[in-house]
C-alpha cells in the first residue's frame, strides 16, 4: 500500500536539498581567470591558478598558511557572490603546513543551496574565491564565471539521478522512519568528476558516500527505468588487486599508503587484516552448501577453522556459480530483504515495500571471498566480526549489534577515497 511522504511541493524542496548538496562541491560550466593572487595580511602567500578540466577550468589553490585553518587543519573554500557566501569544499593542511585544494567551481545559473534550499544566482563577471577557517580569518582572489549552460556536462539528469538513488533508500534511514543500516550513508562526501577513459570526454561523474561511489559512466545514456545509469564503483576489486580501474580496459598500479581495512575503526590498533590479506583468498573455497561458517582469517593470511564460531549459526546461504564462492547466511538474508522505499509517482514521492536490492547484485556485486570470521575493532571494543567482500561493496556480521544493524555495509566509499588518494 502506498502513502504519500511528500507533498509536491515538499517534494521539490527536498529534490532541490539533494541536488543542492550534489552541486555544491561540483557545479561545473567556468571558463575562470584569475584577477591576482590572493595573500594573508601576515604569513607566505597563498596561490590560485587554473588549469582545463572536464568543462571549463579546475581551480588549484595552494600554500603555506596554517593560521587561516581550523584546529583541525580543515580550510574552508567558498564563493562569495553578494552578501552570500557558497561552500564549495574544503581542503587540509598537514603537518607541514602545506594546504591544498583543487576542485571545481559552479557555472553561472540558478541553484538551490544547503538544506534550507536558498535559491541563488551565480552570475557571470567577476566573483571572489575565499579560503577561510572558522575564526573569520580569509584570503581571497577576484575571478571571471563565463557562462557554459551549453557546454558538455551542463545538464543536471546526473546530479538529480544520483539523489534518487539516495532518497529511494536512505532517506528513510535519515528521517527515522526506517531503522535500518545505511545502504551509502548520511550524505555524500564528494561529488566530481574523475578520468575514465571510455566515458564521454574522458570524464564520469562520481559521487562518494561513506559505504559506496555512484557513478554515471555514460552521462548522455537513457536515465528512465536504467538501474544502472547510476552505477556502483567496483571499489572492493581495486583496492584488493591494488588497481586502479581508469577505464573499461585500463589498469594503473596503486598500493595506497599504508594499510586499509574493510571493517572496524580505521586506527592502528584495529588488527582485523586489511584489503591486501584478501588478496590472499581470492581463489579460496572450502566450505559446500549449507555448512558451517566458522572459518577465521588472521592477519597473516592465514586461514584456521574454529568451532568456537558454530554458536552463531552462520551457514553457506548460496553459492554464486560466477564466482564459485558461497554467500553467508544473514548476507543472503540481507540482499533479499523487502521494506519502505521511496518512488516517485506522478508529482509526488511515495513511501512503498519493495526489495531493496534490485536487480540482486546491482550494489554489492559478486562475492569474490568467502566469509570470515574476524576480530574487529568496533568503537573501540574489539568483536567478532564476519566480513565478506563483494566486488562493489563490503558486508559485516557483528552478532553483538542489535536487530536491524547486525549486518551493515562496510565503509568502502571513505576507504577507497583515502586510499585513491594517497601515494603509493
Amino acid at each position: 500500500m502506498f502513502s504519500p511522504l511528500y507533498t509536491k511541493t515538499a517534494r521539490l524542496d527536498r529534490l532541490k536539498q539533494v541536488v543542492g548538496l550534489l552541486l555544491l562541491p561540483l557545479l561545473l560550466g567556468l571558463v575562470l581567470q584569475p584577477f591576482g593572487t590572493a595573500h594573508a595580511e601576515s604569513g607566505p602567500s597563498i596561490e590560485l591558478a587554473t588549469t582545463a578540466g572536464p568543462t571549463g577550468d579546475y581551480i588549484h589553490i595552494t600554500g603555506y598558511n596554517l593560521h587561516i585553518c581550523g584546529d583541525t587543519g580543515e580550510c574552508q573554500v567558498a564563493v562569495k557572490v553578494g552578501n552570500f557566501y557558497m561552500l564549495i569544499g574544503s581542503g587540509y593542511s598537514p603537518a607541514t603546513g602545506q594546504f591544498g585544494f583543487t576542485g571545481p567551481l559552479p557555472r553561472a545559473g540558478d541553484f538551490f543551496i544547503g538544506t534550507a534550499s536558498k535559491e541563488m544566482e551565480v552570475p557571470t563577471g567577476p566573483i571572489t574565491i575565499v579560503v577561510g577557517d572558522l575564526n573569520g580569518e580569509t584570503v581571497s582572489a577576484t575571478y571571471t564565471v563565463t557562462d557554459n549552460s551549453e557546454g558538455p556536462f551542463s545538464s543536471t539528469t546526473a546530479f538529480e539521478a544520483i539523489g534518487f538513488r539516495w532518497l529511494h533508500t536512505d532517506s528513510l534511514v535519515a528521517d527515522g522512519t526506517v531503522k535500518r543500516s545505511w545502504l551509502w550513508g548520511p550524505k555524500t562526501f564528494w561529488t566530481g568528476f574523475e578520468p575514465y577513459a571510455d566515458s564521454p570526454d574522458g570524464w564520469r561523474l562520481v559521487s562518494y558516500y561513506d559505504k559506496a561511489r555512484m557513478e554515471v559512466n555514460d552521462y548522455s545514456a537513457e536515465s528512465v527505468n536504467n538501474p544502472y545509469y547510476v552505477s556502483n564503483g567496483l571499489l572492493v576489486k581495486e583496492m584488493v588487486t591494488s588497481q586502479l580501474q581508469l577505464g573499461d580496459n585500463t589498469f594503473e598500479a596503486h598500493n595506497g599508503d599504508g594499510p586499509v581495512l574493510p571493517a572496524g575503526d580505521l586506527t592502528e590498533a584495529n588488527t582485523t587484516p586489511p584489503f591486501a590479506v584478501y588478496a590472499q583468498v581470492l581463489d579460496r573455497n572450502d566450505n559446500s552448501n549449507g555448512s558451517t561458517v566458522n572459518q577465521y582469517l588472521f592477519r597473516t593470511g592465514e586461514v584456521e577453522e574454529m568451532t568456537t564460531f558454530n554458536k552463531y549459526g552462520v551457514t553457506t546461504g548460496h553459492r554464486v556459480a560466477e564466482t564459485g564462492h558461497y554467500i553467508a547466511s544473514p548476507f543472503w538474508n540481507y540482499l533479499n530483504q523487502s521494506g519502505p522505499v521511496v518512488d516517485l509517482y506522478g508529482q509526488e514521492y511515495l513511501t512503498h515495500n519493495a526489495r531493496l536490492f534490485d536487480p540482486l547484485f546491482s550494489a554489492t556485486g559478486l562475492p569474490i571471498t568467502e566469509p570470515y570470521w574476524t576480530t574487529t575493532l568496533v568503537g573501540g571494543v574489539s568483536k567478532d566480526v564476519l566480513v565478506q567482500l563483494f566486488e562493489r561493496r563490503v558486508l559485516t556480521y557483528t552478532p553483538s549489534n542489535s536487530a536491524g544493524f547486525q549486518v551493515e555495509m562496510g565503509n568502502v566509499g571513505l576507504q577507497y577515497f583515502l586510499w585513491r588518494n594517497s601515494a603509493n
